[in-house]
């Protein structure tokens, strides 16, 4: 799965994908919030 940009600007990058890809490529100690929206059915 590729890493696509959803939005960005100064201050935040806001990626539209699968959670363990996007997880797996972006550099040690980087995040500083993870909002996810895990399915409940």
């Amino acid at each position: 799965m590729s890493m696509e940009v959803f939005f960005s600007d100064d201050f935040v990058t806001l990626y539209n994908a699968d959670a363990l890809s996007v997880l797996k490529e972006l550099p040690d100690n980087t995040i500083d919030l993870l909002c996810t929206d895990p399915p409940y059915g």
